[in-house]
């Protein structure tokens, strides 16, 4: 509870369930935004594992090619 109340921030303003498939609805959402907003991914299956390792260092990369 304390953490909560103190780091609200962290608190994910979206929420993607991959099982869902919609993620290109949201992405496009997400375009429109003018700054960065908190975004949890819920839901993974194996096959996605590997894409969730490589979304994860997406903070740590300035630029994609």
């Amino acid at each position: 509870q304390t953490g909560r109340s103190v780091l609200p921030a962290l608190q994910p303003i979206y929420q993607i369930k991959l099982s869902e498939r919609k993620s290109s609805i949201l992405l496009e959402v997400l375009k429109l935004q003018t700054e960065k907003k908190p975004v949890e991914l819920i839901d993974w299956t194996d096959e996605e594992s590997e894409m969730k390792g490589f979304l994860q260092c997406l903070p740590y990369i300035s630029q994609l090619r």
